[in-house]
């Protein structure tokens, strides 16, 4: 409370502080110091909201990752998602890396699981990019149904 100190000269800052002094219901900050924010709510709020972010990034690489499974043809995404090691696919600025490596290997060791003939390439993280098997973003829903379905 210095700061009152110097605006309300000695003796007025006196009598303010002793009539403050037994009241619980106001509290005096400076708000140019920023002491306004309680470190407790502030920390909390930092902590949940990376909490949610950690969980919008393990949603967002199970999407690109279920994405990349429909465009090689896996008939079951989640049984070939059990094959996979999560831990080597990467997600970074220019996309995803890892998972063509992946899927590659298991239509060889696992061909049951895609259907036959079709090509996969993820091209750096974009799978409807540069003539790939299906582009989603120009499917109509039905399109999209019938993907799926297979």
């Amino acid at each position: 409370m210095d700061f009152l100190k110097d605006i309300l000269g000695d003796e007025l800052f006196s009598e303010v502080t002793k009539k403050l002094k037994d009241n619980d219901a106001v509290q005096l900050v400076n708000l140019n110091e920023g002491n306004y924010l309680k470190r407790e709510v502030v920390s909390k709020d930092l902590e949940e909201l990376k909490s949610s972010n950690g969980d919008l990034q393990r949603k967002m690489k199970d999407l690109v990752i279920e994405k990349a499974l429909i465009l090689a043809g896996a008939k079951n995404v989640s049984a070939v998602k059990g094959l996979m090691n999560f831990d080597a696919i990467e997600f970074g600025d220019e996309g995803v890396r890892g998972i063509d490596v992946q899927v590659k290997s298991l239509k060889e060791s696992d061909s049951y699981l895609f259907e036959n003939g079709l090509e996969f390439n993820t091209h750096g993280g974009n799978p409807a990019a540069r003539g790939s098997i299906l582009d989603y973003d120009s499917m109509s829903d039905e399109e999209l149904f019938d993907v799926r379905m297979r």
